[in-house]
């Protein structure tokens, strides 16, 4: 038990780094940056007593597997998500869409389809596409911006013969739905049924919000974990994304033994001398710290969600059950999405993520991150209604 106490308000100058984030490349200098999802807040004490120890020793070889890496992810899942698993089901990896790939290379053949929910991270796409398979789409039913699953057309999707693999993301990315366990059980009996492979992401699970409840896919049953490979990172929860470290877990032993023979081919077997030493603390001694961060961060949706309400009825935005990125839909303004993009960046000096990067049902749309201080996210609430200022001016002239 710790008596630490993070101060999330505290502005964190991360210009002048190499953090993609604020990349002067990307956007004009004057441009505020709430896309890509990491957060701009400090990282927890313990991980840079970590990372100051680990450079004490002033030798940075290559480094061997540290037993605490498997028992750190244990003991998270059964602490944070009543998961019993064991250290042996717990493997390495770059990152979460690394690991989708290797699963992608190992379970399915060029040619086949793999089911997606969309609007969905661009990167899992990609995944797809660039791997010479075909995305299986399953567009996720939307009613006054809350988003649901087409069972039906999903078992059209999983029925088809060239669907070998669905990748679920939960939470998803950009929607912010948690799936209920009533959800995940249907497409569980889905998946078995029509003999897909699953790949979960689940790169969100630690951010969730009052009320609801991240249920890992492969602990509501012995048949399910045996068709899935989950992934998780603390780079999300943390702000540890750099160190490029992450996690799958694989019950089954022989999907384990056919994922690592995958990531082998693909030469991304090797641990970073920081990677695990940060990966480890974050989940060893970083609980406070996440504890923390979620309440902070549901005060900061809510104060968007007031703020769009009172002053911006052309945004229709539902608050999320988990992640710390907004789904805005700003189709009432009828633009063209590269002129939305140039309203927020331009007009507004607001760096948002492109809806259409999520596919084509992210038309319309734009995602705003929101792990970030206070006095910034004021600042970004303050700019996007300037952005909206401008449309309104434009319109009436």
């Amino acid at each position: 038990m710790t008596n630490r106490v993070h101060n999330f308000d505290e502005v964190y100058d991360r210009r002048g780094s190499d953090c993609k984030k604020y990349n002067p490349g990307r956007f004009a200098e004057d441009v505020l940056p709430m896309w890509i999802a990491d957060t701009d807040f400090r990282v927890p004490e313990p991980v840079i007593e970590a990372a100051r120890k680990r450079a004490s020793h002033e030798a940075f070889g290559y480094p061997y597997e540290l037993p605490a890496f498997n028992t750190a992810v244990k003991s998270w899942m059964q602490r944070r998500h009543q998961w019993d698993i064991s250290e042996q089901a717990v493997e390495f990896v770059t990152g979460v869409v690394p690991a989708a790939i290797f699963a992608i290379r190992e379970l399915t053949r060029p040619g086949d389809f793999i089911a997606l929910m969309t609007p969905l991270y661009s990167p899992l796409q990609e995944a797809v596409r660039d791997n010479g398979r075909y995305i299986a789409e399953n567009k996720l039913i939307e009613t006054d911006g809350y988003f649901t699953i087409d069972f039906e057309d999903l078992e059209k999707q999983l029925a088809h013969p060239r669907t070998t693999m669905l990748i679920l993301c939960n939470p998803h990315n950009p929607v912010g739905r948690v799936f209920t366990k009533d959800e995940l059980l249907k497409i569980g009996e889905l998946c078995l049924k029509h003999h897909v492979w699953v790949f979960s992401d689940e790169i969100h699970a630690d951010i969730v919000f009052s009320g609801h409840k991240h249920i890992p896919f492969a602990s509501l049953s012995a048949e399910l974990s045996d068709i899935t490979i989950t992934s998780l990172n603390p780079g999300k929860s943390f702000n540890v994304a750099g160190v490029r470290t992450a996690a799958v877990i694989i019950e089954n032993q022989q999907l384990m033994e056919r994922f690592i023979v995958s990531r082998k081919n693909n030469k991304a077997m090797g641990r970073t001398v920081f990677g695990q030493n940060i990966f480890i603390a974050c989940y060893e001694h970083c609980e406070y710290y996440i504890d923390q961060e979620i309440p902070y961060i549901e005060r900061n949706i809510d104060y968007v969600k007031q703020f769009i309400d009172d002053n911006i009825p052309e945004i229709n935005f539902i608050k999320p059950e988990a992640t710390y990125l907004l789904w805005l839909d700003c189709r009432s303004l009828q633009l063209p999405q590269n002129e939305l993009i140039t309203l927020f960046e331009v007009d507004g000096k607001l760096g948002l993520n492109n809806g259409a990067d999520f596919g084509e049902a992210g038309e319309g749309h734009v995602r705003m991150n929101v792990a970030v201080p206070r006095a910034t996210v004021e600042e970004g609430c303050r700019r996007l209604l300037a952005a909206i200022e401008s449309y309104r001016q434009k319109s009436n002239s």
